[in-house]
C-alpha cells in the first residue's frame, strides 16, 4: 500500500504581487518530492512548517530567505547582472544563486533551520525563462544560448533548479524528517532516460537526391578524393545493392527498441508543402503509424511555433485521420516561449518538448523534471507541460554547434546519465531517425545504442515523452 502525500504547511510573506511566482515555484518543487503544500498570507493562526520571506521567526521550523529586491526586479524587465551571481560549492559543483547574500547555505539551531539563500525567486528566473522574455527575438527567430545566463557563466551543465529543489529537500529531512520523502521512479528506477524521434523524412534517400549526392561527390572528388570515393562506393551499396532505404531503417529501429522493451515518441510532420518534397510524407504514411512501435507527437512546423491558424491547421491534420494530438515539439526547435505556450494552451495540447538549446546540450529552463511554464502576463503557470529537451543528436554531430565525434559523445553522455543517476533526474534524447543511415553518420546508431544500455544497467527507466507525460499527471 502506497503512503498517502503529506502536506506541508507554507507560509508565503512576500508582496502580494510575488505570491503567485512564490507558490508556483514551491508547487514545482513539492510535485518533484511528491507532497502538497497548503499556502498562508500574512498572519496566520495555523501551525506552520516551511516559512519564507525576511522576518525571521524560530517559532517556524524551517525558513527560506526571501530578498523583496526580487520583487522590484521582476516588475522590470531587465537581465540578472552577472556580477550579482553568487556561486556556492556543494559537492564538486558551483552553485549559482540569484537575489542572494555570501556565506554559508544553511544556519541551524535545534529546531530551526534557516536557508540563507533565495532558491525561490532563483528558480522562478529559470523555469521562467526570464533571459527569453527579456531578449524578446522576433518571430521565426531562435533564443541564442550566448545570450542565456548558464551560457555567460558557464552552468550550461548544471539543472539548477534541480538544486535548488534538492536544498529545499535537504533542508525538510533535516528540520521535518516527518515530512521528508526521497524522490522515487517508477519500480524504483533511480532516474529517467525519455526516448524520442522527430520524423523530419520518412524516406529521405529518393532517386532524385540520390542522384544528387552522386553529382556533388563527383564535383569534389578531387579536393578529397578519400571521402568522396567512400561516399559513392558505400552509398552504391547500400541503396542499390543491399537495397536499405530509410523505411527499412525506420522498421529495424523501431523492433529493436521493442526488444529493450522501449516505446518511443516519434514526432511527425504534418504540413506537406515543405519546399523539400520528401518532407511531404504525412498524407501517404498516416495509416502507417498507428502499427508501429511508438506513440505519436506532431512535429510542428517552425512557422506554427508562432502562428495560431498554422499550428490548428496541423493539429487538424491528425484529427482528419482521428488521432488526437497530445504532445508537440517544433521543426529546428523553433519557439518563443510566452507566444508558444499561450496558443499550445488555447488549443488544448497537453505536452510540449521543444524547449531545449540547440548549440549545446543543457538546461533551457534550468530544470531537467517535466514543469508547467508561467504565464507572465497573467501570472500563473500554464496548464501545459513542459518536458524539457536536453540531449539532440544534431546538437553533438554538427560543426556548427558541439561537433563532437562519436565516441566523445559517447563519453558524454554517460558522464551525464553518471550525474544523472546521483540526482535521480531526467535525461530527454532526440534521436533523428535519418541519424541511423551509416554511410553518412557512421558511429551514431552505436552511440544511440550504447547510450540506452548504458541507462539499463544504471537502474533508468526508459520511457516515452508520452509515458512520461501519463506518469507525471498521476504524481
Amino acid at each position: 500500500m502506497q503512503d498517502l502525500v503529506k502536506t506541508v504547511n507554507i507560509l508565503i510573506d512576500t508582496d502580494a504581487s510575488f505570491i503567485p511566482k512564490a507558490e508556483y515555484v514551491f508547487r514545482t518543487f513539492c510535485r518533484i518530492l511528491g507532497l502538497n503544500a497548503r499556502f498562508y498570507y500574512g498572519k496566520t493562526f495555523e501551525e506552520i512548517q516551511i516559512y519564507y520571506g525576511s522576518n525571521f521567526n524560530k517559532k517556524y521550523p524551517l525558513h527560506i530567505f526571501h530578498n523583496p529586491k526580487a520583487v522590484v526586479f521582476f516588475d522590470d524587465k531587465k537581465l540578472y547582472p552577472d556580477d550579482k551571481i553568487i556561486k556556492y560549492r556543494i559537492q564538486e559543483e558551483m552553485i549559482p544563486f540569484l537575489f542572494s547574500p555570501n556565506g554559508d547555505l544553511f544556519i541551524s539551531s535545534q529546531n530551526f533551520l534557516l536557508i540563507r539563500k533565495d532558491i525561490i525567486s532563483s528558480a522562478f528566473y529559470f523555469l521562467s525563462c526570464w533571459d527569453e522574455y527579456v531578449d524578446n527575438c522576433e518571430d521565426g527567430k531562435r533564443f541564442e544560448i550566448e545570450h542565456s545566463i548558464q551560457f555567460k557563466n558557464d552552468f550550461l551543465d548544471i539543472p539548477v533548479v534541480d538544486r535548488y529543489c534538492s536544498i529545499f529537500s535537504r533542508g525538510i529531512s533535516i528540520i521535518l524528517p516527518e515530512y521528508y520523502k526521497s524522490f522515487i521512479w517508477k519500480k524504483d528506477n533511480k532516474f529517467t532516460l525519455s526516448i524520442s524521434h522527430d520524423i523530419d523524412y520518412w524516406e529521405y534517400w529518393s532517386d532524385k537526391f540520390l542522384k544528387d549526392t552522386f553529382d556533388y561527390n563527383m564535383k569534389r572528388f578531387k579536393k578529397n578524393p578519400l571521402n568522396a570515393s567512400y561516399k559513392l562506393i558505400f552509398h552504391f551499396i547500400d541503396k542499390k545493392i543491399l537495397k536499405q532505404n530509410t523505411s527499412k531503417r525506420n522498421k529495424k529501429l523501431l523492433q529493436k527498441e521493442k526488444k529493450m522493451s522501449v516505446r518511443p515518441t516519434c514526432f511527425f510532420l504534418a504540413k506537406e508543402d515543405f519546399e523539400d518534397e520528401r518532407q511531404n510524407y504525412f498524407s501517404e504514411k498516416i495509416k502507417k503509424f498507428n502499427k508501429l512501435n511508438t506513440t505519436i507527437g506532431l512535429h510542428a512546423s517552425r512557422e506554427a511555433a508562432y502562428n495560431l491558424d498554422i499550428l490548428q491547421d496541423e493539429i487538424n491534420a491528425f484529427k482528419n485521420y482521428g488521432i488526437q494530438v497530445k504532445g508537440i515539439r517544433f521543426h529546428y526547435l523553433a519557439f518563443n516561449y510566452q507566444k508558444t505556450f499561450r496558443n499550445l494552451e488555447y488549443l488544448g495540447i497537453t505536452f510540449d518538448s521543444t524547449l531545449g538549446f540547440w548549440e549545446n546540450i543543457g538546461f533551457r529552463a534550468g530544470i531537467s523534471f517535466p514543469f508547467y511554464p508561467y504565464n507572465l502576463e497573467e501570472n500563473r503557470p500554464f496548464r501545459v507541460l513542459e518536458i524539457p529537451l536536453i540531449v539532440m543528436d544534431m546538437t553533438m554531430f554538427s560543426k556548427k554547434s558541439m561537433n563532437l565525434s562519436p565516441n566523445k559523445a559517447k563519453k558524454r553522455l554517460r558522464k551525464l546519465i553518471d550525474k544523472t543517476q546521483k540526482s535521480n533526474g531526467h535525461i530527454s534524447l532526440l534521436f533523428h531517425n535519418t541519424m541511423f543511415e551509416p554511410i553518412d553518420y557512421p558511429g551514431w546508431s552505436n552511440v544511440f545504442w550504447n547510450t540506452l544500455k548504458y541507462a539499463k544497467r544504471k537502474k533508468g527507466w526508459l520511457c516515452s515523452p508520452n509515458q512520461l507525460f501519463n506518469y507525471w499527471k498521476r504524481k
